[in-house]
């Protein structure tokens, strides 16, 4: 197998990243990396709705899309991890625990919706993530922390794009070469340097 830690670390990293930190947070790193610039390539202005925002890809998603200038709407499970991804650059955090968070992004985005949901739990949250969506919005699921998949129904689809609202994608699994590794690595090493990214 590579070892990723010399692609981290090939030059220089600022002195408040330690080196298991850096070699770390590849696998997270390349995985929130190509959701945000392949998968759906967000873009400043965009609004985007991350699921478990708190744990490690979900915080790395919530920091390179603010980093590029979207608006990050962010679920969590507490009002401390709210807090967290607030701090890490989310616009908005929901406690899905205690607010239906369809209705709060209803009403953050003014009843139009987000341009893409990145979501990394599955099925609990899949058919909320949908009616989330603007028209021609995108679901990206790359997860499945809820443990289970949704089941998808013909009908139920079709029930979504009546309002033009169901674009549905599994992210694609990535073979993960030398020259994709070399490119995330300094993607973040660069985020990292600016403080962009932590």
């Amino acid at each position: 197998p590579r070892d990723w830690s010399s692609d981290v670390c090939s030059s220089d990293l600022p002195a408040s990243v330690e080196l298991d930190v850096a070699a770390a947070v590849m696998l997270q790193g390349m995985t929130a990396h190509y959701l945000t610039h392949s998968t759906f390539e967000l873009k400043p202005g965009h609004t985007c709705l991350i699921h478990a925002a708190a744990g490690g890809t979900g915080r790395l998603l919530v920091q390179m899309a603010a980093m590029i200038g979207a608006r990050v709407i962010a679920t969590v499970g507490s009002d401390e991890k709210a807090q967290l991804t607030l701090g890490d650059g989310a616009s908005v955090a929901i406690n899905y625990s205690t607010h239906d968070f369809v209705e709060e992004v209803k009403k953050v985005t003014d009843g139009k919706g987000v341009n893409v949901v990145y979501d990394g739990v599955g099925r609990d949250t899949f058919e909320a993530s949908l009616d989330s969506l603007r028209p021609l919005g995108m679901m990206v699921t790359y997860g499945n922390a809820s443990v289970g998949y949704a089941t998808i129904v013909h009908e139920d689809m079709n029930a979504h794009h009546k309002h033009g609202q169901a674009k549905y994608l599994e992210a694609p699994v990535l073979k993960y070469t030398p020259k994709f590794q070399s490119t995330v690595a300094t993607a973040i090493r660069n985020a990292m340097s600016k403080k962009a990214v932590r």
